[in-house]
């Protein structure tokens, strides 16, 4: 069930150009601005290796942010992530 709700989330958001986290959200979490680049990037299911390549950066980077993103969330996953996201955004 989980799945099906992380694919639905996947292909309603990416389909906007500019995918905006609400604002409780962000107060919750308080993001960096790349951090949020990285998170906008794994709602669109990029990879890591894709993430870094879009973005310029390089992979061990995109891991240190999601390992920070993963530690000020309290999840060891891309799927809890976007399970939190979705649950509430």
């Amino acid at each position: 069930m989980l799945f099906f709700y992380i694919r639905y989330f996947i292909n309603n958001w990416s389909k906007a150009k500019n995918i905006e986290l609400r604002t409780t959200f962000q107060e919750r979490y308080p993001f960096t601005r790349r951090e949020i680049d990285i998170i906008k990037h794994v709602i669109k299911g990029y990879s890591n290796n894709d993430i870094a390549d879009d973005l310029e950066i390089s992979l061990n980077t995109v891991k240190v942010h999601l390992q920070n993103i993963f530690q000020k969330t309290g999840v060891r996953s891309k799927t809890e992530l976007l399970s939190i996201i979705i649950h509430e955004v």
